[in-house]
């Protein structure tokens, strides 16, 4: 078993005890002070010695001794260890210390499992002479194993590994639940992300503001490409980079010929309840997370599902319907290299919805497809395309082929609907840094900057000073410290899949390379680090074991934005932990949950 060791912040032995089984490499997490101890988790807390135990033991690791010791937060479960006292006794061998009895304790927890022969972790019954047939002491200890709490999670146990071999059954049947090849398949855990009906509210709350974050930053970027002032450069530079004269004149035509277009849809990736990290809206992972949704929702059911049970391909079809003024419009999936299973399965989804989808590789678009008359068509079959989804290419890289032109002139003769819209400023993050820009302050409301994490715009030098949540710093103050530093702009090969993200803490990596980076006309951004991590547990297909991780969380709300009186709402929900971690990601070992509401009291 990889016991998972808790206590909780009031209690020093317990803490003190954590400490040294972190050391040793145990998982180990201190609860705050309203947490109950997971239920499979090993509660470990302080425990007053009786007089008939002897006084040079540290620990009491049989949980049925324990009783009356045992405080209400680690009633939760049923594995709990008493701790006596934390200072080593004296020695002339150097052997019994407080270290040693705690790797003991972790190596009986690593040889003993719920399905093992022996009934208890804290003895070997078979072997021990003390547990004779008949004994006192062996009633007395499979007393434990057969209490309610003890027989109630051998059943959760059963019942969670059965729970994530269907999943992964329903996964297979469906396809789409991987990038690359199935080897690079997330993790399946038995459990839902559970968060509280007010924190659904808060973030709800915050994400209906996505609408008028876009809206104000489309103004600003217009008045920058606009107006003749030098003070707005910067700003219209930190959308375009330092792409060529041919492609910054597209960028513009196509930027001022949809001045006021928002995108359909936007997802908001938050680091923990509420930390908004980024507004994703070239969304990756669609089919992905849909095949996910799905195969975790015909086996565990759909109740307190937030948002759409049905998952995120009937709001997005409804939208492309409402936006193209067609019921059955032809639909083009710009497909990312290794993506094909994954977008197949999305445009299969979609077509079960009413609309023509198909998926055309970003690679071979020249050969898929053509302009003729002022129209796009797929060259396949000649059918006319309504509406294209343009995951990993924008203006900037339209630019360069002649396909790529031909489908901007498309859109400037009003012949197709591409999503999110050609204005690369939908491909940045820097607008999150101008919402806390003091020289823009009166653009953006209150509202806006209380729901965009603070953020700001990294200087091309170590000498600028920058405010990042009302601190004056410069980039030499970044090192060693909790921010996090990533390219904030619109080039694929820097931004996509979280290449270009650092944690300034361990070393200054990610500050030089931003550095270098600004200097050649990227734009880099800052953010504070939110260190929030999360325990889950995590089914390893491999022994079959439910085993705890813990690490990084990536909570993404997949947003249908304001196009009708329904206003902007949650569609789905999910989350995907990466375990040993600080930075979440969409990567093999990462554990994916549905993200459900608790159950009030």
């Amino acid at each position: 078993m990889d016991a998972l060791y808790v206590t909780t912040a009031g209690d020093e032995f317990g803490k003190t005890a954590l400490k040294v089984l972190k050391n040793l490499g145990c998982r180990t997490k201190v609860l705050g002070r309203k947490e109950s101890a997971p239920e499979g988790s090993v509660a470990v807390f302080t425990a007053i010695r009786k007089p008939h135990e002897k006084r040079p033991r540290y620990l009491r690791c049989s949980s049925v001794r324990l009783n009356d010791r045992v405080p209400e937060w680690a009633k939760t479960t049923p594995l709990q260890v008493g701790v006596f006292t934390t200072t080593d006794r004296k020695s002339r061998s150097g052997k019994g210390t407080f270290a040693s009895a705690l790797a003991t304790l972790d190596l009986m927890y690593k040889t003993w499992d719920w399905t093992s022969g022996n009934p208890i972790p804290w003895a070997d019954v078979n072997r021990d002479k003390n547990f004779k047939t008949g004994s006192i002491q062996l009633e007395r200890d499979l007393s434990w194993r057969n209490s309610p709490a003890s027989v109630n999670l051998i059943q959760r146990s059963r019942q969670d590994f059965t729970t994530c071999q269907r999943v992964e059954e329903q996964l297979r049947k469906e396809g789409g639940y991987f990038v690359g090849d199935p080897t690079q398949a997330l993790q399946i855990s038995p459990d839902f992300f559970l968060v509280s009906t007010a924190e659904l509210e808060t973030a709800q709350r915050n994400l209906e503001l996505i609408p008028e974050f876009w809206k104000e930053a489309l103004h600003l970027y217009y008045d920058a490409i606009a107006s003749k002032d030098r003070n707005l450069e910067w700003l219209a530079k930190s959308v375009e980079g330092p792409i060529n004269a041919e492609q910054l004149k597209w960028q513009r035509l196509v930027a001022r010929a949809l001045p006021k277009t928002l995108p359909l849809f936007a997802r908001a990736d938050l680091s923990s309840l509420y930390h908004l990290v980024e507004i994703q809206e070239r969304i990756g992972g669609l089919g992905l997370v849909e095949s996910w949704l799905m195969a975790i929702r015909q086996v565990a059911g759909t109740k307190n599902v937030i948002g759409d049970a049905q998952g995120f391909a009937p709001s997005f079809a409804e939208s492309v319907k409402m936006a193209v003024g067609k019921e059955s419009p032809v639909v083009a999936l710009i497909c990312p290299e290794g993506y094909q299973e994954e977008q197949g399965f999305l445009a299969q989804k979609l077509r079960s919805e009413g609309l023509s989808a198909s998926v055309v590789s970003k690679e071979t678009m020249e050969q898929e497809l053509e302009r003729r008359k002022g129209f796009l068509y797929l060259k396949r079959t000649g059918v006319r395309i309504d509406f294209l989804y343009r995951r990993e290419i924008n203006a900037a890289s339209m630019a360069l082929t002649e396909i790529g032109r031909g489908i901007m002139k498309v859109v400037l003769d009003g012949n197709i609907t591409v999503e999110p819209p050609l204005n690369m400023i939908f491909d940045c993050k820097t607008p999150m840094a101008w919402v806390h820009d003091h020289r823009l302050k009166s653009y953006f409301s209150e509202s806006i900057r209380a729901a965009i994490t603070p953020t700001a715009l990294l200087p091309e030098d170590i000498f600028t000073d920058f405010n990042l949540a009302g601190r004056t710093l410069t980039a030499n103050d970044l090192t060693g410290h909790p921010y996090v530093v990533k390219y904030g702009g619109e080039n694929i090969k820097y931004g996509f899949g979280g290449r270009a993200v650092y944690n300034t803490k361990d070393n200054a990596d990610g500050v030089n390379e931003g550095l270098e980076q600004v200097r050649l006309g990227h734009p880099w951004v800052i953010q504070a680090m939110d260190e929030t991590n999360y325990t889950v547990r995590q089914w390893d297909r491999n022994s079959g074991k439910i085993e705890f991780k813990h690490g990084a969380g990536r909570l993404m709300f997949h947003l249908v934005l304001e196009q009708s009186e329904k206003g902007t709402r949650i569609v789905t929900a999910c989350t995907q932990i990466r375990p040993n971690h600080w930075k979440a990601i969409g990567c093999a070992e990462a554990v994916f949950q549905d993200m459900r509401l608790k159950e009030r009291g």
